[in-house]
């Protein structure tokens, strides 16, 4: 761009000016999806160069362009990129649909046949778990502070435990209604070989 002016003395003066025009950033965010209690979902975003996501509550990533999105309750999630001096952003909303309730099965076969073989809950957006087993003495047979962990019917001595009915104490830091919670779960179970 060249403009020439004219001083009130009568001077001329050539001004010349660059510009340099960059196209207006544009990012676009995945679809809003539908997940099942306790589920996740990768999002995605094109365009720009750097982004920062927000809630950053249920994100693996704030920073990276597809972050694993795991919210407990329907989450609207705002990505947004500043490039060159401009911004955009763009929504996801992550809606979390149905419950999954805990279920504490009440009797297992450990006989190896591949079905029914281990004795654990399923179910339920878990945080955290405690769980034991003890005898009818009160003999503590197995404890695990691993969720998928599952007691295999032994004894601590590696023995297999005799058929009966067995005593469990579970401690679980859950989800429910989108809070935290800690529960204590007390039952028995029945060993059939």
């Amino acid at each position: 761009f060249t403009d020439s002016l004219q001083s009130i003395t009568g001077c001329d003066s050539v001004v010349t000016t660059n510009l340099i025009v960059s196209p207006s950033l544009s990012i676009i965010a995945s679809n809003d999806t539908i997940i099942e209690a306790c589920g996740s979902v990768q999002l995605n975003v094109n365009g720009g160069v750097s982004y920062l996501w927000s809630p950053s509550i249920g994100l693996s990533c704030t920073s990276c362009p597809n972050p694993i999105a795991s919210p407990i309750i329907t989450t609207s999630y705002v990505v947004s990129s500043t490039t060159n001096g401009c911004s955009d952003n763009d929504t996801v909303i992550v809606v979390v649909e149905g419950s999954s309730p805990l279920i504490i099965p009440n009797v297992f076969t450990p006989n190896q046949d591949g079905v029914n073989d281990g004795f654990n809950f399923s179910g339920g957006c878990l945080n955290a778990v405690n769980k034991k087993i003890y005898n009818r003495w009160g003999q503590l047979l197995f404890e695990s502070n691993q969720i998928a962990e599952e007691w295999n019917g032994r004894m601590t001595s590696g023995e297999e435990a005799p058929e009966g009915t067995y005593f469990y104490i579970f401690t679980i830091s859950l989800i429910e209604d989108g809070n935290e919670i800690t529960k204590i779960f007390k039952g028995t179970v029945t060993l059939l070989r």
